[in-house]
Parts: C-alpha cells; sequence; structure tokens
C-alpha cells in the first residue's frame, strides 16, 4: 500500500502533468489572425553598364591620309547647322550638318591624319538616349514597351523615368535603349 507521501507526490506529479499539457496545447496550437496581403506593382532592380547617346551624330573622318591644316572649333562648343570644324591641307573644309556640340576632336592643327579614324565628332544633346549592356539573365527579363526607372551610379537623388525602345544583340550583350 501506498503511503501518504507516496500519493502526495503522485498527485503533484499527475498536476505537473496536466499543467504542462495545458501549457504546451495553448502555445502551439493557438489560432492565428488571417492576413490579407497588400496588393501593388512589383519592381525589380537591374544592373548594366551603359552610356547616354545621342540620336542625331556626325564624325569627321577622311578617306586618304591628309595633314590638318586649321581646326575651328573646341570640344565642348555649341556649333549651327553649317559652321566651319575643321579644315585639311587639300582644301578639304568640314562643316557641321547639324546643329549641336563638339564632343571629340582627336586631332590639333598640322598633325598627319590616318584614313577612317574618327577626328571630330558633334552631337545633338538635347535628342538623346541611354544604351545599356546587360548580362544574359537581366536581358531575359527585359522587355520592349517596358517602364523604367534609370539610376546612374554617380547621380543616385537623380531617377529618370523611360521607356523601353528597343531590345538587340550587340557583341553577344543585349542593350535595352531608354529614351
Amino acid at each position: 500500500m501506498f503511503k501518504k507521501n507516496q500519493y502526495i507526490f503522485l498527485g503533484a506529479s499527475l498536476l505537473s502533468v496536466a499543467i504542462m499539457s495545458v501549457f504546451f496545447f495553448y502555445r502551439y496550437n493557438r489560432k492565428y489572425d488571417l492576413i490579407k496581403p497588400k496588393r501593388g506593382s512589383i519592381t525589380e532592380a537591374i544592373y548594366g553598364l551603359g552610356k547616354v547617346k545621342s540620336y542625331s551624330k556626325y564624325d569627321v573622318k577622311l578617306g586618304i591620309m591628309s595633314t590638318v591644316q586649321e581646326v575651328y572649333v573646341r570640344e565642348g562648343d555649341v556649333v549651327k547647322k553649317g559652321d566651319p570644324l575643321i579644315r585639311f591641307t587639300e582644301n578639304l573644309k568640314f562643316s557641321s550638318p547639324i546643329n549641336g556640340t563638339v564632343t571629340f576632336i582627336g586631332v590639333g592643327e598640322s598633325e598627319g591624319v590616318a584614313p577612317q579614324v574618327v577626328l571630330l565628332s558633334v552631337q545633338d544633346l538635347n535628342d538623346k538616349y541611354i544604351e545599356v549592356s546587360l548580362e544574359q539573365q537581366a536581358a531575359l527579363r527585359v522587355r520592349a514597351g517596358q517602364m523604367a526607372d534609370v539610376i546612374f551610379e554617380s547621380l543616385r537623388s537623380v531617377k529618370l523615368e523611360g521607356k523601353v525602345k528597343a531590345l538587340f544583340p550587340k557583341m553577344m550583350n543585349s542593350l535595352p535603349i531608354f529614351k
């Protein structure tokens, strides 16, 4: 027969098992409120290397060896259609066919020039676009007509809004064009 202490110990043990069972039941079986998700647009960040380019660009190149006689402009000059740009010893004189900005001069006066080398560039900087090189996985997620926010690494506070105008392969990279 059990002694009185054994009954007390058995009762206390049963009571503690009951309390622990209730505790675990409420802790792991409580009901949760259902939360409805918010609906909104999904934004995905894609990183690439890009260049700002102009739709209107004029490059001066020669088809023969020559020498620069006179350069009429400097890099950064704004020129109008018809303004003189550069003259060579054969009395070849080039004038700007567009309104724009001189963005590159690769020669100086009295320098010899080789054929098919860009010597001077004029671009219309008022009508430009961004050409971006993307790695393959990123390029697969971009579609023509898609809206895009463009942020430049050096100008993080400036966000440009645009639209993907075209997507085409170029030297094994895909290049979305933003306008």
